[in-house]
C-alpha cells in the first residue's frame, strides 16, 4: 500500500484537475473523475482522497458537494464555476496525483467513464441494487440516492482484484 494523502474535497480535487487539464471537462466527466481518482486511492492506500460523500445517481456516481456547483451533464467546467475552498494551496503530492489519473483517463469521454462507472458488480451498482430483507422488498424500501461507500469500493476493487480507473 502506497502512502496516504490527506483528504480533500470534491470541489478541491475539481479545481486540481481543471489546473492540470489540457482540454475542455464536462461536468459528467469531472465528476467521473474525481470518483475514480477517489476509488484508485481508496484501492491504493486503503484510505479515502475525497472527504464528501459520494452517491450513486442515475447518472453513475456523484459527489453532490461538487454538484451543487457544476451539476452533472455536459456543461463545461471553468474555474469560475468552483468556489475556493479553505485557505491553502493544495498539497504537490496531491497535485502530482491528480495529474497521473488525469494522464490515465483524459481521452475518455463523460459518457465512457460514466458506463465504466456503471458496471455490473461495480460499487455504484452494488449501491443501486442492495440485498433487501424481506421487508424491505415487502414495503419496496429502497433509498433515493444511496452512499457508495468507501468499504464498498475496498470490496469490489479487492474481489475484482483490479484498478478501474487505469484499465487494469
Amino acid at each position: 500500500m502506497g502512502k496516504a494523502l490527506k483528504p480533500i474535497s470534491s470541489v478541491e480535487a475539481a479545481r486540481a484537475f481543471l489546473v492540470v487539464k489540457d482540454r475542455e471537462v464536462t461536468a459528467l466527466k469531472m465528476q467521473k473523475l474525481v470518483y475514480f481518482a477517489h476509488e484508485n486511492h481508496i484501492v491504493s492506500t486503503a484510505k479515502p482522497f475525497i472527504a464528501d460523500p459520494v452517491e450513486a445517481w442515475v447518472e453513475g456516481p456523484v459527489f453532490p458537494a461538487l454538484e451543487r456547483f457544476i451539476g452533472n451533464g455536459a456543461d463545461l467546467v471553468a474555474e469560475e464555476d468552483l468556489p475556493r475552498t479553505g485557505n491553502h494551496e493544495l498539497d504537490e503530492r496531491a497535485v502530482t496525483y491528480i495529474k497521473g489519473v488525469w494522464k490515465r483517463l483524459r481521452e475518455w469521454s463523460g459518457r465512457g467513464l460514466s458506463n465504466k462507472a456503471h458496471a455490473e458488480g461495480s460499487p455504484w451498482y452494488l449501491a443501486t441494487h442492495p440485498q433487501r430483507t424481506f421487508f424491505q422488498r415487502l414495503i419496496d424500501w429502497e433509498p433515493k440516492n444511496p452512499v457508495i461507500s468507501d468499504a464498498l469500493i475496498r470490496q469490489y476493487c479487492r474481489e475484482s482484484g483490479k484498478w478501474r480507473c487505469c484499465g487494469a
